[in-house]
């Protein structure tokens, strides 16, 4: 097998038998909310990136399943996808763009495929992810994107597969703690608190899967509209095997960069493209962020962005119709939280919307801030303030409102911390998305994702967005 690095979580695995596997295709540029950029980018040309035999997404993050890459297929080409419940219309989503073979793999399953490939899937249970599991009865390589695996599953594929390469989850971005209103001090330390951590337990699930050697994935990105976040960044890869070698792990670490080949013949130190510390990280990314095409599309996003109008009362109507089918649904499934009460403030240009949204007994209700407060003792868990503008666009189906969690909130959190009603509160935020759609509820929904770019030299000649 052979293995090259296209960018992010985009690899292309060839098969002993010549069959061509791309996984998370991503090309188009900005994603999450107008405020990422894959970086670095892709170097395959388009004739190479769409000429595959099989692809799978993850799962439904932009990162992962960008609509513009998947418009540039062919709609005969199998597309593997996790097998979702009906709260995740991923398969539908994919039908629609016109895809006629969508193939749902259930958690733990192994399928033959007719180029040559056998792929066994895990699902991960907290959340939409999923890792591939991909032989060519010569090599085996582990896909692992953002799958967080249960310990269980861990011990499962180490158990079960003799894996030869680890496509590693090594460190991810968070809204916390750029977005947090904390010293500079505060969030150095949450940085590299939250970077420790999570290269530790790739080290530990790679061990578990039994993982010998693999290459830092998923991670190609930077906030492209606030450079000031470059110092709450995500590790860099050569931070990762630094950290690998520093601890003794015993795992050989691949600094393999976009555009690069594994064949299973090559060692560590065959591969020298990389970024070698943080400052040439920085300076290549604002050198992008300088570059025409990207300052052209910022421009245009941020008129497009400003000329929105926040209807409050609409917000107001669709966010309680939401947040009673969520307590029915809570109710039947036996899933009640402990209260938790948040500041939510639209600020709509000279004017604030002020609202509590709060879970008491199991049931999350939306009051005016100056409701709630009459004749009751608030416990805040947390304030946060965002844009009306953006606001409006999450309403209107432009963007998701999980795309709001990457740089659009300002959060105050002073005496609280981070726990499972905090998480509960947050997913149900990005839940929102789904019920607009449910309802028919996002007048412009097909505009989700048309301003974008990609790199200028992908097609023959420029497209526009």
């Amino acid at each position: 097998m052979k293995v090259k690095y296209y960018s992010h979580a985009t690899f292309q695995l060839l098969g002993d038998r010549g069959g061509r596997l791309l996984t998370d295709p991503w090309m188009y540029n900005p994603i999450y909310g107008h405020m990422i950029w894959q970086f670095p980018e892709c170097p395959v040309p388009r004739a190479e990136y769409v000429d595959q035999d099989v692809l799978y997404i993850s799962h439904d993050h932009p990162d992962h399943f960008c609509i513009r890459t998947l418009e540039l297929f062919s709609r005969e080409i199998p597309v593997l996808i996790r097998q979702y419940d009906k709260s995740i219309r991923m398969g539908e989503h994919l039908k629609r763009l016109g895809f006629v073979d969508v193939i749902e793999i259930s958690h733990r399953e192994t399928l033959a495929l007719p180029c040559g490939l056998t792929v066994t899937l895990i699902a991960d249970p907290y959340s939409s992810d999923s890792l591939l599991i991909v032989t060519d009865g010569v090599h085996t390589v582990l896909d692992q994107n953002d799958c967080i695996p249960t310990m269980d599953d861990q011990v499962w594929i180490g158990q079960n597969f003799d894996v030869d390469l680890g496509l590693l989850f090594y460190s991810g971005g968070s809204q916390y703690p750029a977005c947090f209103d904390m010293s500079a001090e505060a969030k150095r330390r949450a940085t590299e608190e939250r970077i420790s951590a999570q290269m530790q337990g790739a080290i530990e699930a790679a061990g578990r899967m039994g993982i010998r050697a693999a290459i830092p994935a998923a991670n190609d990105m930077c906030s492209y509209r606030q450079p000031e976040f470059d110092l709450y960044a995500s590790a860099l890869p050569v931070e990762f095997r630094d950290y690998v070698v520093r601890h003794g792990a015993g795992l050989e670490v691949l600094l393999v960069s976009p555009g690069e080949i594994y064949s299973f013949r090559e060692t560590a130190d065959e591969f020298t493209n990389y970024f070698t510390d943080r400052a040439a990280w920085a300076t290549a990314a604002n050198a992008l962020r300088q570059r025409a095409d990207v300052m052209s599309i910022a421009d245009r996003l941020q008129k497009i962005e400003q000329a929105e109008l926040f209807d409050h009362r609409q917000f107001q109507r669709l966010m309680r119709q939401y947040f009673a089918n969520t307590g029915k649904i809570a109710t039947e499934a036996s899933r009640i939280g402990d209260d938790i009460v948040v500041e939510f403030t639209i600020e709509d240009r000279a004017m604030e919307h002020s609202y509590f949204i709060h879970r008491r007994s199991g049931c999350w209700n939306l009051d005016h801030n100056e409701n709630l407060q009459k004749g009751t003792c608030i416990d805040l868990h947390m304030s946060i303030r965002v844009s009306a503008q953006v606001v409006a666009l999450a309403m209107a189906g432009k963007l998701t409102w999980e795309d709001l969690l990457n740089g659009h909130y300002r959060i105050s959190r002073p005496t609280k911390s981070f726990d499972q009603n905090e998480y509960e509160f947050w997913e149900l935020l990005s839940g929102f998305t789904a019920y607009l759609e449910h309802t028919n509820e996002q007048p412009k929904l097909a505009e989700r994702g048309r301003i974008r770019g990609t790199r200028p030299d992908f097609f023959e000649e420029c497209v526009g967005w």
